[in-house]
């Protein structure tokens, strides 16, 4: 009978272990970014943003009481490491991944996810091709489109170029060939006239000064540069050592913090649309910023930021659902649909897309000055 009694004992407690582990075992979450190389500072900016928005909310006890926990991996912009490490995600029972930061690669994994079922939100993926489809990717930023075509309706219609010279990068063709086509179609209906394209691959060899030489060969009113925040600056110097008047623009996906750091004066005056920028002012913003400053030494990026609202998203999504599933966390996201953001209130459609406006900016001084258009 003791014996009984005892085993009995024993096996309550086990209950009771067990029982409470699960209550206050850590929620998983997923981070997957390429690390090093050109594509690195928006997944390095992104990746600081998320863990800054984790640190926070297991400051303030979790979701629940249970904490967060952060499980980072590198994709190292490959499609197939990319697809394994979300395999890896799958087998660690994250409820969901927050990356992949470039549009080649989470349009290479879209297959993949939604065969798994593994919720996969985007900071900064932007290619049209991912908008629009009921899928288990979710976008914080919105379609480049837009982008595009207010860039192009600048140009044509209030700058009245005449002509522009485009270079874009086809490492990340997704986005870059996505946006030059909207970009020619738009700036073409205010008369405009594209000059010359030309695709590059940068890379240790790349020849930033020849390629230089060859745009502004065409004669054109204006230069384009479809490219991430490196590619721009160094193509900006050079143009800037044969014409230092020329308009230089550059696609939203140049704005990052390496921009200026890397073009330094060639960059002055150069205009670009973007989300949001700096002197945006708003309490949430002003909060991030200065937590942002004392964590990481540096000022928030645009990828900063929306890995903080993919990280925010994610816990809103879990305070509601209280179920720890990609699926739960899916449908409770798009049910919602309307979220708050570091700059105000932001849509996430039924398709997993984010409905956001641009703005367009031109850097002055080291600063972000708005271009006000008519």
């Amino acid at each position: 009978m003791m014996l009984w009694r005892r085993l009995g004992i024993c096996v309550i407690l086990s209950m009771m272990l067990v029982t409470g582990c699960g209550r206050h075992a850590p929620i998983k979450i997923g981070f997957a970014g390429t690390m090093v190389g050109g594509f690195s500072c928006a997944s390095i900016n992104g990746r600081n943003g998320v863990q800054l928005a984790v640190e926070e909310i297991n400051h303030r006890g979790g979701i629940h009481g249970r904490p967060v926990e952060l499980v980072m991996k590198d994709d190292r912009f490959d499609p197939e490491i990319a697809l394994e490490i979300d395999r890896e995600f799958k087998q660690d029972g994250v409820v969901a991944v927050i990356g992949h930061m470039t549009s080649n690669i989470s349009k290479w994994v879209l297959p993949e996810i939604n065969r798994m079922k593994l919720l996969v939100i985007s900071p900064t993926a932007s290619s049209s091709q991912l908008a629009g489809k009921d899928d288990y990717l979710i976008r914080l930023h919105p379609s480049s489109i837009k982008a595009s075509e207010l860039l192009a309706e600048s140009l044509g219609k209030v700058m009245r170029h005449r002509s522009v010279a485009v270079a874009y990068d086809l490492r990340n063709q997704e986005y870059t060939e996505d946006w030059l086509e909207t970009f020619e179609k738009t700036f073409t209906s205010y008369g405009g006239r594209i000059a010359a394209i030309f695709p590059f691959s940068s890379g240790l060899s790349f020849n930033y000064h020849q390629s230089a030489k060859q745009l502004l060969n065409s004669r054109a009113d204006a230069v384009v540069i479809i490219a991430h925040s490196k590619d721009t600056a160094m193509f900006s110097q050079q143009i800037r050592k044969y014409d230092p008047m020329i308009p230089l623009y550059a696609s939203d996906s140049s704005f990052t913090g390496e921009l200026v750091q890397y073009g330094g004066p060639a960059v002055d005056k150069l205009m670009v649309p973007t989300l949001f920028y700096d002197e945006h002012t708003s309490s949430g913003y002003a909060r991030f910023k200065t937590a942002y400053r004392r964590r990481f030494g540096t000022e928030p990026t645009l990828a900063a930021v929306l890995g903080y609202e993919s990280a925010q998203l994610i816990f809103q999504g879990l305070a509601k659902t209280k179920r720890y599933n990609s699926e739960s966390l899916r449908k409770t996201i798009l049910e919602t649909k309307q979220f708050q953001g570091l700059h105000g209130t932001y849509i996430i459609d039924g398709f997993g897309d984010a409905v956001r406006n641009y703005d367009l900016v031109m850097i002055r001084d080291n600063r972000l000055q708005k271009v006000s258009l008519p």
